[in-house]
């Protein structure tokens, strides 16, 4: 059994009215890409886990409030009807500020595939803890995303990935 963790599809990134697309950032491709997700939701075996960001006001520093609980943006932008498990996180690596760790070691996945945003906050952290704790991580390159204006951080993200002995896959390899 391998498992599908779904990272941070919350409408603070997602929605261009959220508070990411404020900052300045485009998201036409990260929308684009939670459709893949979607799709690819309603065909994989994986056992489905979302994690959600519960973060802090002033958290990340003056003004960069994201995914604060009780706000529009901290919405999931998925059914969760989609996923068999719903977990929340407190920072960006969902390995550390979470319980993944102990659903995964109590469903000893083959294979933990990754999906969601922002690839070089959340998506980055996460693959790094779960690469150095032993885990087999497989990246789906066509499921995660960033802001338009730093899509050139994708490829250098995929590269680190693979020399740490990761995986890099297409959504429809799998």
């Amino acid at each position: 059994m391998d498992c599908l963790l779904v990272i941070d599809p919350q409408m603070d990134f997602v929605s261009p009215d959220g508070a990411y697309a404020k900052k300045g950032h485009g998201t036409a491709c990260i929308r684009n890409c939670l459709g893949n997700i979607n799709e690819y939701l309603s065909r994989t075996t994986d056992r489905r886990i979302l994690v959600y960001s519960n973060y802090s006001v002033d958290q990340f520093g003056p003004g960069l409030d994201l995914c604060i609980p009780g706000t529009p943006g901290h919405r999931v932008a998925l059914s969760l009807d989609q996923f068999d498990l719903v977990l929340a996180k407190t920072d960006h690596d969902a390995f550390k500020y979470s319980d993944l760790g102990i659903v995964l070691s109590e469903l000893q996945p083959e294979q933990v595939r990754i999906a969601g945003f922002l690839l070089e906050y959340c998506v980055r952290e996460t693959a790094l803890s779960l690469l150095s704790a032993g885990w087999p991580v497989s990246i789906l390159e066509d499921l995660i995303a960033t802001g338009d204006d730093v899509l050139h951080r994708k490829n250098p993200f995929l590269q680190e990935i693979q020399s740490l002995g990761g995986m890099v896959q297409k959504s429809v390899e799998v």
